[in-house]
């Protein structure tokens, strides 16, 4: 499952990826531009220039990625730069909620 969750300070996905709880990022470490959940896939696509990030918040439609396991569902060719993975704030789960732990404004 896959949440999309907003602070004043951080805008984010919550990720349960069988059981293990993590947050990462809706901004693309490319421009900033906000990502968008696909379940279909499932990843977190940047919908400005085409970057694809994994669940666990690797870009997994550039061109390492490519050369070391083809190519990604759905794109013609790779991503043509590597970019920095996102941001993954820490967590903890607390009484059935998750905590997310952002800076504060």
């Amino acid at each position: 499952a896959v949440i999309r969750f907003t602070t004043p300070a951080f805008d984010g996905f919550v990720v349960n990826d069988g059981g293990e709880i993590r947050a990462l990022s809706a901004s693309c470490t490319h421009l900033g531009c906000q990502l968008q959940y696909r379940a279909e896939w499932p990843d977190l696509r940047c919908p400005c220039h085409g970057a694809s990030f994994n669940l666990r918040g690797w870009l997994a439609n550039g061109p390492d990625k490519w050369r070391q396991e083809g190519p990604y569902r759905g794109d013609d060719e790779a991503y043509p730069v590597e970019l920095a993975p996102l941001a993954r704030p820490k967590v903890r789960v607390a009484d059935g909620q998750v905590l997310v732990f952002t800076a504060r404004t």
